[in-house]
């Protein structure tokens, strides 16, 4: 029975063909001696960085990676377990319900489940694939004795699995021995196996192929085995081992490890060699288990493996694979595109525009850049001075529930130094108008007591202006944008409500709300700061990265003023997912569900 840590790992969930493999040994004693005690498992905590996720950092690469179940290989009523793939379209797959063990063949182009096949005898794991239709796998009899699995050589035929044969020189006939894996060449096999001779647990054991037939096992030493146990090897095409181990430097359970590996002369026989493995990192490896990994080509990604880190606890298989970062979004303006509305939560809202008169170009603040024809922005602003221009800014300031806001303050400032050339504050309709120099673009800010601040960029093209109608809310959602995993080291840019990189740095947007905290302070008896996740890794690590992201906003405002007793910090992690929109990707939908939610309390 393979351990899941320290806690007993079932052969139900440790899949497919699995029969229990019992952890102590017998030993060979002398007369009136002890036995040997067994090494002690005992793995060390990974706490190296995770690698980074991000779509939305500007990084020199083009590409940035993307996690998610592989549809039809991820449902809750069953455990799946890996997708070996046997070329570039087609893959094969695991599932189980409780002792029984179907073989999918997965299409991967649309990587949903196409057909399944069934062994008639007995129960058989994952395929290691060698010439077309002839295959090895591990296989448990009908026959078995309790502890027993033997590797075969399989026939893959007419959407059906056939043993051919039972290969005795790689099987110890009272042991477990599984997990069969290929070198891309057919020239080694790696397997697992709780034998005799080795290091603890089960470990992993290789095998040369030569003139036609397999030599005896050797176990693949210290570099890759420890006292606990590594299972579910894999070898890429340009020759990396991949497999599974919870004695390594692990995040959580068993984490996937990568190691080179060579053939090396020794004497007048091969060996193989092979260096120190390496973790996966996260947010590949969770607190959960990842086991049986594979790709089909010689880059990272795409990378397959099988994952119970969902709340649910079944097994399911994930991928990882590359896609290009999108580019920001470019238009022709025109006189007939309407750039001052945005989709959000399916309602259209307004959204601010800034003009900027240097190279042509309009900027939709948040959203899009959108490239003008020059046609568009010559008037008379660009020949006269603004500083000798007076103008009005009117609007109405409304709650998000379309009430009235009086006595909301009304701050207009020119852009870009932010200088403050008037303020005013909102009737009893929640109406202003003010009088102001005119200026390239204005900056009107407007703020109340107990709603938070919001900021609109006009831009003045006649005599009176008037600014979109402004919503206030007692709460607001600040995306500030953290690598994955971290808590402490923000990307500069926040996000917008759509997940999109804006042009506003999470330090000004501090700024703004600890000035407004500040402001008010006096009126508010206090802020609760909620931190969310996506549903990424386990409910309990995103409880706890949730809580350390929302103290990292916590201490940036005690930073600039605010007082500590003022500011109230809790974590959702991932119970309060936001809804998926039609059409949106799950990357971008996990993106909008990280945020810090504020709300204010006045007294």
């Amino acid at each position: 029975m393979l351990l899941r840590s320290h806690t007993v790992l079932s052969a139900l969930l440790l899949c497919v063909a699995w029969s229990c493999a019992p952890l102590s040994r017998p030993t060979v004693q002398a007369p009136n001696c002890a036995p040997a005690p067994l090494p002690e498992c005992v793995p060390a905590q990974y706490t190296d960085a995770p690698f980074d996720t991000s779509s939305s950092k500007y990084l020199p690469s083009r590409l940035y990676i993307r996690i998610e179940p592989v549809r039809g290989l991820s449902t809750t009523e069953t455990d799946e377990f890996g997708l070996v793939l046997s070329d570039s379209l087609q893959g094969w797959s695991t599932s189980d319900i409780g002792e029984i063990q179907n073989i999918f063949l997965a299409d991967v182009a649309s990587v949903d489940v196409n057909q399944d096949v069934l062994i008639d005898e007995g129960l058989i794991g994952a395929i290691a694939l060698k010439d077309r239709g002839e295959h090895f796998a591990g296989f448990v009899s009908s026959q078995a004795r309790e502890g027993q699995s033997d590797i075969v050589r399989v026939v893959v035929q007419d959407q059906s699995v056939r043993v051919t044969e039972t290969l005795d020189i790689l099987n110890d006939p009272e042991r477990w021995d599984s997990h069969p894996a290929l070198t891309p060449d057919g020239s080694i096999l790696i397997f697992a196996s709780d034998r005799h001779g080795g290091f603890g647990g089960t470990d992993l054991w290789y095998s040369m192929y030569v003139d036609g037939e397999f030599t005896e096992p050797k176990n693949c030493g210290p570099t890759i085995n420890t006292p606990c146990h590594e299972i579910t090897p894999f070898v890429t095409p340009d020759g990396t081992l991949l497999f599974s181990s919870n004695g390594h430097p692990s995040v959580g359970g068993y984490d996937l490890h990568s190691a080179s590996m060579r053939v090396v002369q020794a004497g007048n026989a091969n060996i193989v060699e092979f260096d120190t493995p390496v973790n996966l990192q996260p947010p590949i490896n969770t607190t959960g288990d990842e086991l049986f990994p594979s790709r089909n080509q010689r880059e990272r990604y795409p990378l397959y493996y099988s994952s119970d880190q969902r709340e649910a606890g079944d097994f399911d298989v994930y991928v990882a694979h590359e896609l290009p970062r999108p580019d920001i979004e470019t238009v022709t303006l025109n006189r007939d595109i309407d750039i001052s509305t945005t989709l959000e939560n399916d309602k259209i809202i307004p959204h601010d525009v800034v003009v900027v008169r240097e190279d042509s170009t309009a900027v939709v603040k948040d959203e899009v850049i959108v490239v003008a024809d020059s046609s568009e922005l010559v008037d008379s602003a660009t020949t006269a001075d603004p500083s000798t221009e007076r103008i009005t800014v009117r609007g109405s300031v409304r709650t998000d529930n379309d009430q009235p806001v009086a006595d909301a303050t009304v701050r207009v400032s020119a852009l870009p130094k932010r200088e403050l050339l008037a303020e005013t504050a909102t009737d009893a309709r929640g109406e202003y108008e003010v009088e102001t120099k005119s200026a390239d673009s204005l900056e009107v800010e407007i703020s109340h007591p107990e709603l938070f601040p919001s900021v609109q960029v006009v831009v003045p093209d006649q005599e009176v202006v008037t600014a979109p109608v402004t919503a206030l809310r007692n709460s607001m959602q600040l995306r500030i944008h953290f690598p994955t995993d971290d808590h402490s080291d923000p990307y500069e840019q926040v996000l917008d409500s759509n997940g999109v990189a804006s042009n506003k740095a999470w330090s000004q947007e501090l700024d703004k709300v600890a000035r407004d905290l500040l402001q008010y302070q006096h009126e508010i008896d206090r802020v609760v700061l909620v931190g969310h996740t996506d549903d990424a890794a386990s409910a309990a690590y995103n409880k706890a990265l949730g809580q350390r992201r929302v103290e990292f906003v916590v201490q940036q405002l005690v930073s600039r003023g605010v007082p500590a007793s003022m500011l109230e910090a809790q974590s959702a992690g991932e119970s309060e997912l936001l809804p998926r929109r039609t059409g949106e990707s799950v990357q971008q939908w996990r993106l909008r569900c990280r945020r810090v939610e504020l709300a204010r309390i006045v007294r």
